[in-house]
């Protein structure tokens, strides 16, 4: 019985083609999500929902970084797993976080490329996409519509700071105001939105399953004189490549006076345990010009997880979110399990 982990973990591992092949033929999706005014719209009837960020469908799953065996990309069966834990509930919205590149001093061994999607300026991990083809074609199975970041302020996993790095430039800004780091960036996501799906065959940018591009996750850490002409510019290109699917504003901790007219939806991120009010403001702030979104909303006060202090504000916030007309709200986070024998 000492190898049974060996058996099982090799028997779930064979399942991905399964999998794949079921969800390529498979989707519950008719329509792009559209933007009328300040709603969202499936069709003709408008689009709400509550969701949740899943970082673990897309990304390793050890945020501390410091458990080799459990950097490695999530298989399709966990994909799977995941989908179907949020179809269970009727979270028909997922976030899954940043698309990351590699620390040029992260050296892979032996000539081959790690686990990050993007290895720098120009190669990417074609292992690595197909995880992606498989979430894309599972979230189209499973009825989920994928938030999609396509970059992180926080160099954690590879963000924009580490797109500056590969060329020895420093700080957050050199994205903003660097000719060469901007085309680098662009290179990425040309690439994300023409790629073909491996398992499906469907273009990115023809995947009905997409909710939304963003261009990063709280790029709020950059002056906003930056951050508007890069954005504006980016979301411009963006909307070249893709005409179909929305985009989301890549700041997370403003509702802009004037949005960027090819940014789609706003969003803030909220932590604490006491947000209902600012939900309403923000709704407010962005009625008659944009769809409002909590990017993120994580309950968390520092006194651990009680129904005295975290249950009921977590109510009052949804409640809030439903009486104010906000479109949607993810929580901060779902973690999903792994299959990996330890």
């Amino acid at each position: 019985m000492k190898h049974f982990p060996t058996i099982l973990t090799a028997l779930l591992l064979t399942l991905p083609a399964a999998i794949g092949a079921t969800a390529s033929s498979l989707s519950r999706f008719q329509h792009f999500v559209t933007r009328q005014g300040d709603k969202l719209y499936d069709g003709a009837k408008e689009f709400r929902f509550i969701g949740a960020n899943m970082p673990g469908l897309s990304l390793p799953n050890d945020c501390t970084m410091k458990l080799p065996q459990r950097m490695t990309l999530p298989t399709p069966w966990e994909q799977a797993d995941g989908l179907k834990t949020l179809d269970q509930m009727n979270l028909r919205v997922v976030r899954i976080w940043n698309l990351p590149i590699r620390e040029p001093h992260d050296k892979p061994a032996q000539g081959r490329m790690t686990w990050h999607y993007a290895q720098g300026p120009g190669p990417f991990n074609e292992e690595s996409f197909q995880a992606l083809d498989h979430l894309f074609a599972l979230a189209n199975r499973y009825g989920i519509r994928v938030v999609f970041s396509l970059s992180d302020c926080w160099r954690y996993l590879g963000g924009v700071e580490t797109y500056a790095a590969h060329r020895n430039r420093q700080g957050k800004r050199a994205l903003f105001n660097d000719p060469q780091v901007k085309e680098d960036f662009q290179q990425t996501i040309r690439y994300v939105l023409t790629r073909r799906n491996t398992v499906s065959g469907v273009p990115y940018k023809d995947d009905k399953a997409i909710l939304c591009w963003e261009l990063g996750n709280e790029l709020w850490d950059v002056p906003y004189e930056d951050f508007a002409p890069l954005q504006r510019e980016m979301t411009a290109f963006i909307k070249s490549l893709d005409p179909h699917h929305l985009i989301m504003d890549a700041r997370g901790n403003v509702i802009p006076g004037e949005p960027d007219p090819n940014v789609d939806i706003v969003n803030i991120h909220y932590y604490g345990n006491d947000f209902a009010a600012g939900c309403r403001n923000h709704q407010a702030q962005s009625r008659g010009k944009r769809p409002f979104v909590v990017g993120e909303f994580g309950p968390y006060d520092g006194k651990g997880f009680t129904p005295e202090n975290v249950v009921e504000k977590t109510r009052e916030f949804l409640s809030a979110v439903h009486e104010s007309g906000t479109a949607g709200a993810l929580l901060w986070s779902v973690q999903s399990p792994r299959a990996t024998a330890s």
